[in-house]
């Protein structure tokens, strides 16, 4: 999937320097935290231990901004440890983990919008002082993320094996739209109000009119 975005997502360019400046900055660092837990994170209740304990992991191959990262938590108090995993090919990954009341203090600062790890967190937060509790409220969010993701696996599932009716349905409404777009182009309609009256872009129905039924050719129009 390509998609062009306006000048104001220039930032995407420099994240990762910008990243940098935000964990640096008072103002901005739980924001920034929040960002990296978000996207590349993990929130959760594990009984690696004899007791459960709530866990929040930031994971990145990049050991200097999850050495920055534990610095930075590491002089507000906060206790963190790294991990470093290497897979197959040779790559590392490597994984800032906090956990018990460290774990617990963050996740009071940050501001998750990850469905999923939004609702670990409230979960942890509303069971602190119960944390087998906590764990088997979690247990049960892991089994419907499973639930949810093998419901949507077997529908791709089902859309793949009835692909040809799908490709053909969608052959005939192409066919409908491109008569019609025609019909109002030999009509006089200008471009834009055939794309109004079609709700399509402007860009669609010059291709619609540039091409025959057939999908061959190209109409002086559309050139």
């Amino acid at each position: 999937m390509v998609y062009d975005v306006g000048k104001e997502f220039v930032f995407l360019l420099d994240s990762r320097s910008l990243t940098y400046e935000a964990l640096g900055k008072s103002r901005t660092f739980y924001f920034a935290i929040s960002g990296l837990i978000d996207s590349e994170g993990h929130i959760g209740v594990t009984s690696d231990s004899e007791y459960p304990t709530p866990i929040i992991i930031i994971s990145n191959s990049d050991l200097y901004l999850i050495c920055l990262v534990l610095r930075l938590l590491e002089q507000r108090g906060y206790r963190a440890s790294i991990q470093t995993k290497t897979f197959k090919d040779g790559t590392k990954c490597h994984e800032l983990r906090l956990g018990g009341r460290s774990a617990i203090r963050l996740l009071k600062r940050v501001h998750i919008h990850h469905r999923e790890k939004r609702e670990a967190l409230e979960i942890i937060l509303a069971n602190q002082n119960d944390l087998p509790r906590a764990r088997w409220e979690y247990l049960k969010l892991r089994k419907r993320i499973r639930e949810e993701r093998d419901a949507c696996a077997e529908s791709a599932k089902i859309a793949f094996q009835n692909r040809g009716e799908r490709k053909l349905q969608k052959r005939f409404a192409y066919e409908e739209i491109s008569k019609s777009a025609k019909s109002m182009h030999e009509q006089g309609l200008r471009i834009s109000k055939i794309a109004i009256a079609l709700g399509k872009s402007e860009r669609t129905i010059y291709r619609y009119l540039g091409r025959r039924l057939d999908g061959e050719g190209t109409s002086p129009e559309a050139q």
